[in-house]
């Protein structure tokens, strides 16, 4: 056993990287970027000097503090973009026939951790693909290209002078951050079968065209907060956009995008949060046998035509077997152990946001006259109700107390959420007591009620979905009560 734990440690130990090892890793780095090889000279006597001051992991890219590392920094990332433009003029052989080496160059830098970091760094600025203050005027063909780290596109693919361009980056692979903020795709943008290593980056990106992302996958969060699908007028819809068998392995945000074009989510994998708040859909929107870690927030948005929900799957609602459970307060923790014991095996939500994105999962089903979702998501709406604005045995409520040059102020707090309920608070507080605190003077509230007859709700009828719980409920009825009423006239003997 103690050999074996030996060489688990051995290799986890990070290769030793001494001064001869940076030297040879840093001519390789010459030799595979000739062009880089000056600014790397001047990185070396920014070094000597004590004057390299930078920054890792700022958007995804390395970021420069003093002045004398702020201008390489500025003369560096021309050099990149120049150099950038004549290796993709080459094709996916060329590009790749760097970016292969370079990746794993990185990966050694990275694997020697502390002791590498200044190499790494150096490394990144280097590896890091920045295209900026371009407009390009015909297709670009990137399919197959791999980024050995972060990559920042900040350019225009078409303008309104020529016709719409198509940018094809299929099957491509982002070993970093990927960067497409306010990117204009006039034309066909292709991302299918891309991955993305890193934050994927597409805050108010424009896609006039058809926007293909079918069997991507992003490995880290992707944002398209604010972009647009479609064109420019609502009225005439116009391209098409396409997330069929993508997979999210972290948080997918799609806040306040616009979608005036068909676009279909369908058999996606959400395998964290998925976010939609405010968005505007004008055309049609298709979440049909997508997959659902957490529940989708539709909090505010709004569909002018309704999104179609077939065979949606969200697993968040389970049957939970511990006593502690993801959310950020656990809704059981404050209940006494007996009914802990009574109430482990009954489904509630994880996350205190559930029932509003239940209910607003409901509306766009009642909208689409989808009437087995409807009753899928009030069936889950009650239940995530559980435990957090509904308890077994009531909710306790403080009162908060608070005084300011406008005289007193009162407000109901649940003290399981610490959040401003509507239940009234009772008369006669003390008028000696001190200000801006929790007083408890109210014990239960409302929720009681809803939570025992959401259950048996639950039991007798599967929330209205089934017939076969009442009809055996009525014939056990029946039988009790005639077991009853027999006994209760039996003929003396």
């Amino acid at each position: 056993m103690s050999n074996q734990a030996t060489e688990d440690e051995t290799e986890a130990a990070p290769p030793v990287w001494d001064a001869a090892t940076s030297a040879a890793f840093r001519n390789e780095l010459r030799a595979l970027n000739p062009w880089a090889a000056p600014y790397i000279d001047r990185i070396e006597t920014l070094e000597g000097a004590g004057t390299w001051d930078v920054g890792d992991e700022i958007l995804g890219s390395v970021q420069a503090r003093s002045g004398e590392a702020r201008d390489l920094f500025e003369d560096l990332k021309y050099a990149i973009r120049d150099t950038a433009l004549q290796r993709m003029a080459g094709g996916a052989a060329q590009w790749n026939a760097w970016a292969e080496p370079m990746e794993i160059l990185g990966q050694r830098a990275k694997a020697g951790k502390t002791a590498a970091s200044d190499d790494h760094m150096i490394w990144r600025l280097i590896a890091h693909t920045q295209l900026f203050d371009l407009s390009f005027v015909r297709d670009c063909k990137f399919s197959k290209f791999v980024f050995p780290d972060a990559a920042t596109f900040d350019v225009a693919f078409g303008d309104k002078e020529t016709s719409p361009i198509n940018v094809w980056l299929n099957e491509a692979r982002f070993g970093g951050d990927a960067w497409f903020n306010g990117a204009r795709f006039g034309g066909t943008a292709g991302f299918d079968q891309a991955r993305f290593g890193g934050t994927a980056g597409f805050y108010g990106a424009r896609f006039g065209g058809t926007a293909g992302f079918t069997g991507a996958r992003f490995g880290d969060i992707a944002l398209f907060n604010g972009a647009r699908f479609g064109g420019d007028d609502p009225s005439a819809p116009a391209g098409s956009a396409y997330f069929q068998r993508t997979e999210w392995t972290r948080d997918a945000n799609f806040n306040q995008c616009q979608i005036n074009c068909q676009l279909t989510f369908a058999s996606a994998m959400f395998r964290e949060a998925a976010s939609f708040q405010s968005l505007v859909s004008r055309v049609g929107l298709s979440f049909a046998d997508a997959s659902f870690a957490q529940v989708p927030d539709l909090t505010d948005a709004a569909f002018h035509v309704p999104p179609r929900l077939d065979n949606v799957r969200i697993s968040e609602q389970q049957t939970v077997t511990s006593g502690h459970g993801t959310a950020t307060r656990e809704p059981r923790e404050r209940l006494p152990a007996a009914v802990l014991r009574l109430t482990r095996r009954l489904a509630h939500a994880d996350h205190s946001e559930s029932e509003a994105r239940f209910r607003a999962l409901r509306k766009a089903a009642i909208e689409a006259q989808d009437h087995e979702r409807e009753l899928a998501f009030f069936a889950a709406e009650v239940k995530a109700r559980r435990f957090w604005t509904d308890q077994p045995w009531g909710r306790r409520v403080h009162l908060l107390v608070e005084r300011g040059e406008y005289g007193r102020v009162e407000r109901a707090v649940d003290a399981l959420t610490y959040a401003a309920t509507d239940v009234q608070p009772p008369p006669g507080l003390d008028e000696d007591d001190p200000p801006d605190r929790i007083v408890a003077k109210h014990i239960r509230s409302a929720g009681m009620g809803r939570f025992w007859f959401g259950l048996a709700y639950e039991w007798v009828s599967d929330f209205g979905r089934s017939l076969f719980r009442p009809l055996v409920a009525w014939a056990a009825l029946i039988c009790v009560f005639t077991a009853l009423y027999a006994s209760l006239h039996t003929e003396p003997a």
